[in-house]
C-alpha cells in the first residue's frame, strides 16, 4: 500500500543556515488515535530540494538522527547550500528501510525569502 505523504510548506532565509526537528510516524494507533513513533533503527533518511521541473537539484538536505528508535530526525541545510536558491523550490524527505524500500514521508514547497545581510 502506498504511503501518502504528509504535505509541509515553509520558508527559508537565502544564504542563511536552516534546521528543523521531525518526528516520524508509522501510523495512528486505532485503540485510541495517538500516533505511533516510527522507529528508524536500520533505516536511512533522504530528502532533496529541486526546482518545480526537477531539472536541477539544489541540496540534499543534511540528517542528523537525533533519537532513531522514536523517529526523531533533524534536517539542515547551510548558508553555503541556502545562497545559491532561487524564489522556490520543491523537496521531498523519504525513508529507505532495511529491506530497501523507499517510502515518502513528507514533501512540499520551499519559499525563499532574500536576505541583505552577507
Amino acid at each position: 500500500m502506498a504511503r501518502i505523504p504528509a504535505i509541509y510548506d515553509f520558508d527559508i532565509d537565502k544564504a542563511t543556515d536552516w534546521d528543523e526537528t521531525y518526528n516520524f510516524h508509522s501510523n495512528t494507533d486505532p485503540d485510541n488515535e495517538t500516533l505511533v513513533p516510527l522507529d528508524l533503527t536500520g533505516s536511512t533518511v533522504e530528502g532533496t530540494a529541486w526546482d518545480f521541473e526537477r531539472e536541477h537539484k539544489y541540496a540534499d538536505f543534511n540528517v542528523t538522527y537525533v533519537n532513531k528508535s522514536t523517529g526523531k530526525v533533524k534536517l539542515n541545510l547551510t548558508d553555503a547550500q541556502t545562497v545559491n536558491f532561487p524564489d522556490e523550490l520543491h523537496y521531498d524527505v523519504v525513508v529507505i528501510n532495511s529491506s530497501g524500500d523507499r517510502n515518502k514521508y513528507f514533501k512540499g514547497k520551499i519559499t525563499v525569502n532574500q536576505t541583505y545581510t552577507r
